[in-house]
């Protein structure tokens, strides 16, 4: 029961920090008989820090779990003003997770979110959305510019999860 306990506490503690869609923002549009979702999981979206975006297409009326409705979908960045594209290309519709990419806007303004779900080489729908990057400060690291605050809350869970280890598996001897 012990090791039952030491596997699925670290589950639920760091479960939540995985599943982006869930905590973030949504954009959505409905386009023809379709419902285009674009999840992100940071709000603000601050310019040198990743932000991923999860993409799905729903036909209206038709189940959530039905088969998707798109083989893959067409992504494009950039920003708003005619300024030259950051970003174009193809992400895959997969089976066993959501079609998504992460990506750092490389300073604040306004950009443009163009997506173009396709199926057998047919347009199925098609949108954009305005997005609204906040200037960030001087990218420290790799995953976000908030370098202390990341290493304090990792530092903090391996302190909890290797004293539950020492706890479960370490018998006091008397």
């Amino acid at each position: 029961m012990k090791k039952f306990f030491v596997f699925i506490v670290p589950l639920f503690v760091f479960g939540s920090a995985v599943y982006a869609h869930g905590v973030g923002q949504s954009l959505e549009k409905v386009v023809g008989d379709y419902s285009v979702d674009i999840g992100y999981d940071t709000s603000p979206i601050i310019a040198g820090e990743a932000v991923r975006f999860d993409f799905n297409l729903q036909k209206e009326g038709v189940r959530f779990d039905a088969p998707p409705e798109f083989q893959d979908v067409w992504v494009r960045i950039a920003p708003q003003g005619g300024e030259g594209i950051l970003f174009a290309g193809y992400l895959a519709n997969l089976d066993f997770a959501l079609s998504g990419m992460t990506y750092v806007f490389p300073r604040g303004g306004t950009y443009e979110l163009a997506v173009r779900f396709e199926k057998d080489a047919k347009i199925v729908a098609e949108t954009s959305f305005p997005l609204t990057v906040e200037a960030g400060g001087a990218h420290v690291s790799g995953i976000s510019g908030r370098w202390p605050v990341d290493a304090i809350i990792a530092g903090v869970g391996g302190l909890l999860l290797g004293s539950l280890l020492a706890f479960f598996f370490f018998k006091k001897s008397a």
